[in-house]
């Protein structure tokens, strides 16, 4: 959150699991300080569900997959105006670059792994 919040983004795609994406875990903390979190409709939810459980979370990344999650988020900036992604499936990354993407990129792998080594030396 403090991250985007820095960046002044107020329209955020959320891309996930099927469960990420329906429940409000990921959404609540933006919604509660002003910022609109959208998903994409319902089959498109089941195709990316499908495609991270079958394909992603196996280690395969192929050409098509990338381009049919690259076309969600353009169909979602068209529909919805969203200014910055949430990466909010820790194999996701293996789709998107912040060096090569567009838009700002909230990439939770990087935040949990950032988060706990900072646990780890807070009291050093």
């Amino acid at each position: 959150m403090k991250k985007l919040k820095k960046k002044e983004v107020q329209n955020i795609g959320l891309l996930g699991t099927k469960l990420t994406m329906e429940q409000d875990f990921f959404k609540t903390p933006f919604e509660e300080n002003g910022k609109h979190i959208y998903v994409p409709d319902e089959n498109t939810q089941e195709y990316l569900h499908e495609k991270i459980v079958n394909e992603l979370e196996n280690g395969i990344v192929n050409p098509e997959t990338i381009n049919d999650f690259q076309r969600v988020v353009d169909e979602m900036r068209e529909q919805y105006q969203i200014d910055s992604l949430i990466l909010g499936c820790t194999e996701l990354p293996m789709l998107f670059s912040e060096d090569e993407s567009d838009i700002p990129l909230l990439n939770t792998l990087d935040i949990h792994v950032k988060k706990v080594v900072d646990f780890m030396f807070e009291n050093e």
